[in-house]
């Protein structure tokens, strides 16, 4: 029988690409992996991962779903990494793939997804696409970026993160916000706030 299409991971588990299966997911991998890829697919002056983007959009809001969710929309890419927008736009199988395993991912956190909250991650997202653009691309666009007439660049300060720096600030605020890792195996758990606020209730949940 043909194996199912997977990917090895940093910490050597298969992970499978297709399935609902959410036991495949660790912390320790999404952070690892998040810290070593670089964000505008490496054209900028400086290397700037997806883990640091993560965690300033995570520390810039006040509410503690809108935290969790900035912390981890990009997740995804530990698994299946990234591509250049023009061109995912182009191949709606990646889109699909992508949210196939987005779905596994809040279930393994055990958090339900608020249109609301996700549709303010969005706003944010794109607010500090335009920060990192004026920082951390050597030269812009002769015309500006649509977004820029609709929002303002998101005012946080870009200082570079080195990928061991990148994952060590990610693990912490995934701590911050409820996220723990289990002790050994290096998997994920919920704390109890945040399973009160997803409805799961009763001892923390070790995943």
């Amino acid at each position: 029988m043909k194996k199912k299409p997977y990917i090895i991971t940093y910490t050597g588990i298969e992970f499978l690409l297709h399935g609902e299966g959410i036991d495949q997911f660790k912390l320790e991998d999404i952070a690892h992996s998040l810290s070593m890829q670089c964000r505008f697919t490496g054209h900028t002056k400086h290397f700037y991962s997806v883990a640091q983007h993560s965690v300033l959009m995570s520390r810039y809001v006040e509410d503690p779903d809108c935290k969790i969710m900035a912390l981890f929309h990009d997740a995804v890419e530990a698994y299946i990494g990234d591509l250049a927008t023009p061109l995912k736009r182009r191949i709606p199988e990646y889109r699909k793939i992508e949210e196939e395993i987005e779905e596994r991912l809040f279930m393994w956190l055990g958090i339900n997804v608020d249109p609301y909250i996700k549709l303010l991650v969005k706003m944010l997202d794109i607010r500090i696409l335009l920060t990192e653009r004026d920082t951390l691309l050597l030269c812009s666009l002769g015309e500006p970026w649509i977004q820029a007439q609709i929002v303002t660049p998101l005012d946080v300060d870009i200082k570079c993160w080195s990928p061991a720096r990148a994952k060590k600030e990610f693990l912490k605020q995934a701590e911050a916000v409820g996220i723990v890792r289990a002790t050994g195996d290096q998997s994920c758990g919920v704390r109890e706030d945040a399973q009160y606020r997803s409805g799961i209730v009763g001892k923390e949940k070790r995943l």
